[in-house]
């Protein structure tokens, strides 16, 4: 992949504007040569004096140009105009391109983890375990695991069975209610409902 585009500021321009057509020429022809990676910014010499102070005036925003273009392309420059202007970009840019297929892999990996719910084969391997178990947060400790991965599952729905299996992931106990309540707060509890009203559970579950 060539470059296709440059930017010729008017700063460019302004300063060719004062150089006669055979300088016009030789300052433009180093510019575009330069943009185009054809040539290296430092191999640029000109015998005429007055080219030189011209090149001088705008190599600083060549240079900047170069840097922002290879930096965002992640391209070595020297290593680019070494093999050549093709090969050297095609290198570099296919590298960046890769980077951000995988970057849409990751995000594509973590989408899928965030809507995962156990398919009826799955369920079975958790009631095979324990049919008395939380399985929402069964799946959130699963969740978990997966999103540190450094390996991505390439299926969620076996690798969640195969952690059961190896018990990486721990079913949580269904609560019944008055589980893990003081004698005092049961007590308090039914005097309540005998009170009409309502006894909040929810609050005083402790989780294990």
């Amino acid at each position: 992949m060539d470059k296709k585009a440059i930017k010729y500021y008017a700063s460019f321009f302004e300063v060719s504007k004062e150089l006669n057509q055979k300088q016009f020429y030789e300052f433009n022809n180093a510019i575009f040569s330069v943009m185009f990676y054809e040539r290296h910014i430092n191999q640029i010499t000109f015998d005429d004096k007055l080219l030189s102070i011209a090149w001088t005036s705008v190599k600083h925003s060549l240079q900047a140009s170069i840097d922002g273009f290879c930096s965002k392309n992640n391209i070595d420059y020297n290593d680019t105009l070494s093999k050549g202007v093709s090969k050297g970009l095609s290198k570099g840019l296919g590298n960046n391109e890769k980077e951000k297929e995988k970057e849409k892999d990751k995000d594509k990996d973590k989408d899928n983890i965030e809507a995962f719910i156990p398919n009826a084969k799955s369920i079975d391997a958790v009631n095979a375990i324990d049919s008395n178990c939380d399985i929402n947060s069964l799946v959130d400790d699963f969740k978990d695991q997966a999103r540190n991965r450094a390996k991505p599952f390439k299926d969620l729905q076996s690798g969640f069975r195969h952690y059961i299996r190896k018990g990486w992931i721990k079913p949580v106990k269904a609560k019944r209610i008055g589980d893990d309540m003081s004698y005092r707060e049961i007590i308090n509890g039914l005097k309540k409902q005998k009170d009409g009203k309502v006894l909040d559970l929810k609050n005083k579950m402790r989780a294990r």
